[in-house]
């Protein structure tokens, strides 16, 4: 770990140069008082006499100490080279400054890079000469080249201990950046569709508008089939025009329910369930507008 190493090593730095910087403080009160002769009104002050007394009587000069030196490629005592101490820990701490840069910009630069992928990946634009790969399974989307997989899912959940904490979350822009991570309340456990969690939000509203367009297309042809249900080859049994509508108003549901688990691929069943509900009221309400109008 860089930041580990880099640590110790100005730990080390600071205690051998507080340690360096007390001797040399302390060699030079010494040499002080060991040239210290008089004071100006010609008497030794009473404070150095004791120093300055030993210096003086041993007449020996104190010892300037000498560079802290540490051992490096060695084991414990033995082998490997003695070098000054301080300049060796200081172009540590510059080298892995620069290595904890580079490690820094590279994040930046991948950081970067993802947000630019994710960004064209997240875009909701629809390019219609490849309607169809929006309805493929990822394997065969990323076997024809229209996908770029990383193994990674772009759904997660998170669990927070006080309401507080979810809410601050639910609120905040948490990167920095629009709509790079987009934050809501995660529903039910039991109300997942655990086999369509992987896939991601931008394909499923793809296919939901692409859905919902072409569902716009049969209601325009509604009144079209309410009519030839409503022919005279069928007209001569009074019942049968009513039955056939109401057995294709029954089956609806079904059909919507299974366009929102396997076509869009909706995370619950809620929102499969508004779904439905729409679109299912859609049509009860064009049928009786249709049937308002032509008598």
């Amino acid at each position: 770990n860089i930041i580990n190493e880099r640590q110790k090593n100005i730990v080390q730095y600071e205690n051998i140069y507080a340690h360096h910087h007390f001797t040399q403080s302390n060699y030079r009160k010494d040499l002080e008082y060991f040239n210290l002769k008089s004071t100006k009104d010609g008497k030794i002050m009473w404070r150095n006499r004791l120093k300055s007394f030993v210096y003086l009587c041993c007449n020996k000069e104190p010892k300037e100490p000498s560079e802290p030196q540490t051992r490096i490629n060695g084991c414990l005592c033995f082998g490997g080279e003695k070098v000054d101490a301080m300049p060796y820990y200081l172009g540590e701490i510059k080298r892995l400054n620069n290595h904890a840069d580079k490690e820094f910009q590279s994040i930046v630069a991948k950081k970067t890079s993802c947000e630019h992928k994710s960004s064209v990946k997240n875009d909701d634009k629809i390019r219609w000469d490849q309607v169809y790969t929006h309805f493929l399974p990822e394997e065969f989307n990323a076997a024809l080249g229209y996908l770029e997989t990383d193994g990674m899912s772009e759904n997660g959940f998170v669990e927070f201990k006080t309401r507080a904490a979810k809410q601050s979350a639910l609120n905040c822009n948490l990167t920095g950046k629009a709509n790079w991570v987009t934050t809501k309340a995660a529903p039910d456990p039991r109300d997942l569709i655990w086999d369509n969690i992987l896939i991601p939000e931008p394909s499923t509203r793809r296919r939901k508008t692409i859905v919902q367009l072409l569902l716009l297309i049969v209601m325009c042809f509604w009144s079209v089939l309410t009519s030839i249900l409503s022919g005279e080859t069928i007209s001569t049994q009074k019942y049968l025009p009513a039955l056939l509508i109401t057995i294709i108003i029954a089956v609806l549901p079904f059909l919507f329910q299974f366009l929102g688990v396997m076509v869009i691929r909706f995370k619950s069943m809620s929102e499969v369930d508004k779904f439905v509900f729409t679109w299912c009221s859609a049509f009860r309400i064009l049928n009786l507008m249709i049937i308002l109008l032509t008598g």
